[in-house]
């Protein structure tokens, strides 16, 4: 029997409020427990009358989160390399969103699981 690495993406979008917000990851599945992050995207798309602020994206490997949080300026679609070994992995952004009636706060999970 063979057994062989195979890069996999996840990753999770929902919209409110005129908002969509996205986050995911790319990382190389391998045999047993030794899996390996590769990079992490994210990013906010708004409508004309939505808006968004207090932007946070959480990285965790292996339910633990190492590295602290990250505080996004801008909305802007981003990729970014970012290597860690584990078991699992999960990122999640929060925000709040406003559009012209309502106000409220978004918030997207990407988690790797066995079966993904």
């Amino acid at each position: 029997m063979t057994a062989y690495a195979k890069t996999k993406e996840i990753e999770d979008k929902k919209t409110k409020f005129g908002v969509t917000a996205l986050v995911g990851l790319v990382w190389i599945d391998n045999f047993g427990s030794d899996n390996e992050l590769e990079s992490v995207f994210y990013g906010w798309k708004t409508t004309d009358n939505s808006t968004v602020s207090n932007r946070e994206l959480r990285i965790l490997i292996d339910d633990a989160n190492k590295d602290g949080i990250i505080y996004p300026r801008s909305n802007d679609f981003t990729h970014f390399s970012y290597y860690r070994k584990g078991y699992r992995f999960s990122a999640s952004t929060t925000a709040d969103v406003t559009d012209d009636r309502n106000k409220g706060s978004i918030t997207v999970t990407a988690k790797t699981t066995l079966w993904n």
